[in-house]
């Protein structure tokens, strides 16, 4: 199996994962919804802005594995761009045995989609402090929610550190598959230095 089929592959799975995400957000709706019949307390928060966050998320999830699912042809020639031209001089000088693939091609596709998995995981948390934070500006008493505001300040710093991770992964993976490759061959010659 040559590395774009499998790469193809992994993200269809990807797109099918994140699908799946998608679908618990909604039964998670469902579920608030259901307690919001049982319990009356809940009655006195902002249901509308509960359900249009979970709706949002489910949509984004939703969009999300669409365009994995949809668009995996060309994530895969994107991703692997490097390889495709190295493939492209063997085939022409019709060599019977085809080069192994480089570490770094597959490095480089972990990192990516690892970047893709969390972009995909905390879009939705990033929407859902927001709208927190929108609720709490617009209570009647904002003094009553300071300590969960700080609380979802934190975490919105928190899912923004981690979505400018994993856009680094996406967008950078081939210097830092690089920078492990470098890291790997540092230790292998530390460790033929220690054994002479």
């Amino acid at each position: 199996m040559r590395i774009k089929d499998l790469a193809f592959v992994l993200i269809r799975l990807l797109a099918l994962y994140v699908f799946v995400q998608g679908i618990g957000q909604l039964a998670n709706l469902f579920q608030l919804l259901y307690l919001g019949r049982l319990s009356a307390s809940l009655l006195d928060l902002s249901v509308a802005l509960f359900v249009s966050v979970f709706v949002a998320s489910a949509a984004v999830y939703f969009l999300a594995g669409w365009l994995l699912w949809s668009r995996s042809g060309r994530l895969v020639r994107l991703l692997l761009k490097s390889e495709e031209s190295s493939e492209a001089a063997p085939e022409a000088a019709a060599a019977p045995e085809k080069p192994a693939v480089p570490m770094k091609e597959w490095y480089s596709l972990g990192l990516v989609l690892v970047g893709i998995v969390l972009v995909a995981a905390n879009i939705p948390a990033l929407i859902g402090n927001i709208a927190q934070l929108i609720q709490y500006a617009t209570s009647e008493l904002p003094s009553a929610f300071a300590s969960a505001r700080r609380q979802t300040w934190i975490e919105l710093v928190a899912v923004v550190l981690k979505l400018v991770i994993a856009f680094v992964l996406i967008f950078r993976a081939d210097g830092i598959a690089g920078l492990i490759r470098k890291i790997r061959e540092l230790g292998v010659r530390e460790g033929r230095q220690t054994e002479v």
